[in-house]
This record gives C-alpha cells, structure tokens and sequence, in this order.
C-alpha cells in the first residue's frame, strides 16, 4: 500500500490531439475530461458552455525565438539584434494572446532563481532594425525563414505569424513555416532550421542553470555557440554561493542580451479547459500529477 493511499482516479487514458479546435470539439463532446494549451478566444468560447470550467495558471514556461548563429545570416550580431528591434512582443501579447502574458526582459522569467530585474531587454524599434540590415549589408532587406510548431505552445503558430508582419516593417522579408510537433522537434534536433525558430523552455526547476542545455555548446545549443556565455553556464553550475551566482546569471543575462542570442518573446499563461466531474487543480509548471484528482 502506497503511503499516500489509492489515487480516486483508477485509470487514466491519454489521447494526442494536435489542433487545439479539434481538443476542444473533443471536450465539448465528452469524448474527453481535460485539455490542455487553449488558446485565449477558444477559451472564453468555452467558458460559456455548461458543464466546462477553465483554468488560468500564470506559467512557469517562457517562449522565444531560437537563432541560427553558425550561418549566415543569423551569424552577423547586428542581423540578430535588428530582430530582436523589429519584434514588438506586447502587441503580439495583446492582439494574438489577449493580454494572456508576460513579455521577457532577458532569457529569465522572475520566477527564476538568477533574473535580476536590472536588466532591460529590446524595445521594439524598426526604424533602428532598418539601419543595423543596412550596416550588415542588407540595405534592400533580407529574406529570413521563421519555423514555428502548431499547437505545441500557446499561441504557436499565431505568434510567429504575427511577428513575420511585424518583421516585413523592418525590412525583412520573412517565410513562415508551420510543422506538427514532432515532425519540428526532429527538425530541431537534426539542426535541419535555417535562421529563427519558436521553442519554449520551462518546468519545476526554476533555475538559471536551465539554459544550459539550450544555449552552451556543451549542452544541447545546436545553433549557437558563443565562449563568454559558455563560460558564464559552466560557472553558475559549479559555484554553490547564492549570492555569486545570482551575479553569475544577472551577467549571463546581459551577455545573451548583448549578443542577442534569441529573440526574446514573452512568459506565458497556461490555459486549461475541463468537464465539470473532474476536480484537479492546475500548476505552473505543466505537470500534471493527477494523484488528488478526483471524478463524480
């Protein structure tokens, strides 16, 4: 017998369902009792159904755009910094999410162990995009490919949409491409995108050191090598003084901001929809431990 005792939900199925419209018809159609990643409109569309509750939960998981640095050209730092200038993130969260967000100052949500609220991000500014393209050597514009998942993140494929409008008035000419998950996922993996991608990264550790794996070239950073931020993740994962690494993470932040490492988007809001009969609470870092959960 387990200490906590026998979970009240005996059995649990789990069905994958790409397009959030479909999860959704699924719900409605008691086909299924909960899902996840509900995009802001579908979400007050639910809410007026009898029988369907949602739940908002302010999320532990970050959205942003990767970049392809080893080529050009995304190699070029004034080409990545004029994306991050061509990006206005509350726009997108107002007018794609519905104001469900919270737009990133650096790589660091402030729930993060290590973000430091010194440090200031990119304000949208195309006109300054424009003059960076054109010291670059793009003075007519440059053609760009943004890959993006759908339905994956909140939002996803809307977002990236939105910012290839926002990009075309800085002088980019980009592609939009849209892939299901796991065909983009080993995409990814196989280093297969050429310039700027939409991932996320999030979850229960709520550490700096979580950039780890995303960004040094010891780690999972396919795209992206750089020795100072290297050096700095090496750093924070060897020292145990709170205090320093703190410093160590706040100088991190500064150093991907200055080498505008990624596009940095915005910290997410995690919607849930569910049939009445289930009760369970949702938390900040998608996990879903449904031991407490209970069906009438």
């Amino acid at each position: 017998r387990h200490w906590r005792g026998t979970p009240r939900v005996r059995r649990i199925v789990y069905k994958p369902i790409p397009e959030p419209f479909t999860r959704a018809a699924a719900l409605r159609n008691n086909e299924v009792d909960l899902i996840t990643t509900v995009p802001p409109s579908l979400a007050r569309e639910l809410e007026r159904v009898s029988g369907i509750q949602v739940q908002r939960v302010p999320s532990t998981w970050i959205i942003y755009l990767g970049l392809n640095a080893l080529k050009k050209p995304l190699s070029d730092v004034r080409v990545r910094q004029a994306l991050n200038y061509a990006t206005d993130v509350d726009a997108i969260i107002k007018n794609v999410l519905e104001g469900q967000g919270r737009r990133l100052e650096g790589p660091l949500a402030p729930h993060v162990f290590g973000y430091d609220a010194s440090v200031k991000g990119y304000a949208p500014d195309p006109a300054r995009a424009r003059r960076l393209l054109a010291e670059a050597g793009y003075p007519d514009g440059l053609e760009v490919t943004l890959d993006s998942p759908s339905g994956r993140y909140q939002g996803d494929k809307e977002i990236a949409e939105a910012l290839g409008g926002q990009w075309q008035k800085a002088g980019f000419k980009p592609k939009v491409q849209v892939a299901e998950w796991g065909a983009y996922f080993k995409r990814y993996l196989g280093k297969q995108f050429q310039d700027a991608y939409l991932l996320g990264t999030g979850g229960p550790m709520q550490d700096g050191d979580e950039l780890f794996n995303l960004v040094s070239s010891k780690g999972r950073g396919l795209y992206y090598k750089n020795e100072r931020v290297d050096s700095l993740l090496d750093l924070g994962r060897s020292t145990t003084d709170a205090a320093r690494r703190r410093q160590i993470y706040r100088d991190l932040a500064r150093a991907m901001l200055d080498d505008a490492t990624w596009v940095f988007l915005l910290q997410q809001v995690d919607i849930y929809a569910s049939r009445d009969r289930l009760t369970w609470a949702a938390r900040s870092d998608q996990w879903m431990p449904l031991r407490d959960a209970s069906l009438k």
